[in-house]
């Protein structure tokens, strides 16, 4: 179990071509995991609470978030980034409009506005899927507020589902901060070697010059001598 979870949680880092493409790799394998598993476990409650209906939404999206590491396998790294921005958003717009505004679908959307920081170097590209984010969180606000939802579940059912998606929003939001740490923490122990080794090359240069000059006044006479050798040579002249 533990080697299937690994090949896929490298799937496609061999096409990788610098540290960011690395970690985009990484960060879109490790996510699909989480997602995947999150749709597996909103499938579970459908079938538990008989509430078939949520079985729609949640099967072929389950399919669509296993698809990215598949995706990273091939090389088609810029592809997988741009279908793990939408793909989430496009599922969460989906089931704001089968769902009531009582069971917090929306608030997974502070999950997918980080996924373009994650991903993108570009200043346009963040700040344009992270707005998209926004507007998708306001319309499925303003949707949810306005429309009867498709899907209704009974009340006790409701406070359970709304339960469950605050606490998977946390543990995603969790991830991505823990993902943001780990990362800066690499990035800190990589910049202190650096200067650990810039310092050592420092001190070897200086300890070279010092070697020399010792070197030089060794084999250069003392002013005394110097001044012995000066009056010698006026004498003679």
């Amino acid at each position: 179990m533990t080697g299937f979870v690994n090949k896929i949680n490298y799937a496609g880092i061999d096409f990788a071509k610098t540290s960011h493409d690395k970690k985009c790799i990484l960060i879109i394998n490790r996510m699909s995991i989480i997602l995947s598993i999150l749709m597996f476990t909103f499938a579970c409650f459908a079938l538990l609470f008989k509430i078939y209906m949520l079985l729609y939404f949640t099967t072929p999206f389950l399919f669509a978030f296993s698809l990215a590491p598949w995706f990273n396998s091939k090389g088609w790294l810029t592809f997988s980034k741009f279908f793990f921005c939408f793909v989430p958003m496009t599922c969460l717009i989906i089931i704001c409009i089968f769902n009531s505004i009582e069971q917090g679908d929306r608030f997974f959307f502070l999950t997918t506005a980080t996924i373009p920081i994650l991903l993108f170097r570009k200043t346009w590209l963040v700040y344009s899927v992270f707005y998209l984010n926004v507007a998708a969180f306001v319309f499925a606000q303003w949707y949810q507020s306005n429309h009867a939802p498709i899907l209704t579940i009974p009340k006790e059912i409701e406070i359970i589902y709304w339960y469950f998606t605050l606490i998977s929003v946390f543990a995603v939001l969790f991830f991505v901060i823990r993902y943001f740490k780990g990362d800066s923490e690499i990035y800190e122990k990589e910049l202190e070697e650096k200067n650990d080794l810039i310092s050592e090359k420092n001190k070897e240069i200086t300890d070279s010059i010092k070697y020399a000059k010792r070197i030089q006044q060794a084999q250069m006479p003392s002013e005394k001598n110097f001044g012995i050798h000066l009056r010698r040579l006026k004498n003679k002249t």
